[in-house]
């Protein structure tokens, strides 16, 4: 046999690449999905469980880097595990200490504002008439407008926070765990890094990202929080600098926070100065927050963990309706925990986190792999 005969064609040598799967591709998609649906349907019903963990997890995860410096300076582990429990901690007084400060506030002042309700009604109810509502509807409209209703919702909202007070406790002890286990962490993930370099440099860009992602919002949360205390200061609207920190809190919920942030000092516009200046109270907040965490944010949060703006949208509405509203706060960090654990892993399946990303990849050897799947070139058209 010649050389020629023992050396395999151009044709050959594709059709070896491309050798078919021994299941179709489309019936891995389906199981796939389906598994996926399993899996959110079982986080769902321990969602009391899920939910608090990770949000312990994100916690300590935040904090972890100054445990790192104090042991890289010699410090006694003693104090750097008690520093990374404090400094979560902290954290999470800090944040539920705004809101609830802030909804008990917020029924105070609308309880104070019980003299100008008849005045707001009829001023609603004359610019429903001008737009040709009907009577039945505008008297629906403005029944509701009064403060026993608006502090009604308030206390129930109230409520329901305290009804957390369970799932506290378990994250309180989940941080104490953790802040225990996180000083040996580093030496695992070395280890980790020499036998298994894959799954060490999953994790790895899990916790950067996660980081880089709460650093990014915490910026732009303080930078949204000061327009608008200033913005508000200006407008009249009470407790301008509280508004502020409750629109610093909801930065962190991505794409709509600003929408939950609003209502209080649109409802204090509302009972203050009318319906003109609570539209006025909402057209800058729309101005502002829109500016800052739908154009500048998005483009710095999307470079730093690499995901597309509605990638992010999109896991917040999943994560909430799995794990219920801590899944809105915490919808980043879990995407960023699924992409590493389910994509990023796997080399064959890293095309999909090119896809799923707000940034094209510059190197056309990394561009090339990530296409490197049997027929995925053939779909993809040059330039």
């Amino acid at each position: 046999m010649s050389s020629a005969d023992a050396t395999p064609s151009a044709s050959e040598a594709a059709v070896a690449q491309e050798t078919p799967w021994s299941i179709p591709r489309g019936l891995i998609l389906l199981l796939g999905g389906a598994g996926g649906f399993v899996v959110m349907f079982g986080l769902q019903a321990f969602q009391g469980i899920v939910g608090p963990a990770f949000l312990a997890l994100m916690l300590v995860v935040t904090v972890i880097p100054i445990q790192q410096w104090m042991l890289a300076k010699g410090w006694p582990k003693w104090v750097a595990i008690t520093t990374v429990v404090a400094g979560a901690y902290g954290i999470l007084l800090v944040l539920g200490l705004i809101l609830l400060y802030a909804g008990a506030r917020f029924a105070t002042l609308v309880a104070g504002y019980a003299p100008s309700t008849a005045q707001v009604n009829k001023d609603v109810a004359n610019l429903l008439d001008s737009l040709g509502i009907g009577q039945k509807q505008i008297d629906s409209a403005t029944s509701s407008i009064s403060p026993d209703n608006v502090a009604s919702v308030v206390n129930d909202v109230l409520a329901s926070l305290s009804n957390v007070a369970g799932s506290l406790f378990f994250v309180l002890a989940v941080i104490i765990f953790l802040g225990l286990d996180s000083v040996g962490f580093i030496d695992r993930l070395r280890y980790t890094q020499k036998t298994r370099p894959d799954i060490a440099g999953a994790l790895s860009s899990f916790t950067s990202g996660t980081r880089t992602y709460l650093s990014v919002a915490t910026i732009f949360g303080g930078i949204v929080a000061v327009v608008d205390t200033v913005a508000l200061w200006i407008m009249g609207i009470p407790a301008p600098v509280l508004w502020g920190f409750v629109a610093f809190v909801t930065n962190y919920i991505p794409n709509i926070g600003f929408v939950i942030g609003v209502i209080p000092p649109a409802i204090l516009g509302l009972l203050v100065g009318g319906w003109q200046l609570m539209v006025l109270v909402i057209v800058v907040y729309s101005i502002v927050n829109f500016v800052i965490q739908s154009i500048i944010q998005p483009k710095f949060v999307g470079d730093s963990v690499n995901l597309a703006t509605t990638v992010t949208f999109l896991s917040m509405a999943i994560w909430t309706w799995t794990i219920g509203p801590l899944g809105a706060l915490l919808a980043v960090p879990l995407t960023l925990l699924t992409k590493a654990v389910l994509i990023d892993l796997d080399p064959s399946t890293r095309w999909i986190g090119t896809l799923l990303g707000s940034t094209t990849p510059t190197d056309e050897r990394e561009t090339d792999d990530d296409l490197n799947e049997p027929g995925l070139k053939a779909a993809v058209p040059d330039g």
